[in-house]
């Protein structure tokens, strides 16, 4: 019995230490995760994986497929014109960063559900 919560306590510890999820998936494509504490780094026409949490007229929110109980739910906003997602989709967005005045979109053109 003590062997076991002494397992349980490394695998708790170890699951906080390695964080909320993957940063990226390859050269230029990444999660939300990865781009949420400076997206301005991520520059050009990138491609953002994230699950779709939210959706109205024009935007959807997306999250991190990676996300655990442990961390903060951070939701990227997503402006397209094209058919929406649905809630739930997992979805590959590419586009780049537009800056307006008080807050900062990522300007989609192509969503493509995985």
């Amino acid at each position: 019995m003590k062997i076991i919560i002494i397992l349980l306590a490394v695998v708790m510890t170890a699951t906080l230490f390695i964080g909320c999820g993957d940063t990226d998936t390859s050269d230029s494509t990444f999660t939300v995760s990865a781009i949420q504490d400076d997206p301005l780094a991520f520059s050009g026409i990138i491609t953002i994986i994230g699950e779709v949490t939210t959706q109205q007229q024009g935007t959807f929110g997306i999250e991190d497929i990676h996300r655990r109980p442990c961390c903060s739910s951070f939701v990227l906003i997503v402006e397209y014109n094209g058919t929406m997602p649905q809630i739930g989709d997992t979805v590959h967005v590419t586009g780049s960063w537009h800056e307006a005045p008080d807050e900062l979109i990522f300007l989609a053109t192509s969503v493509s559900v995985k």
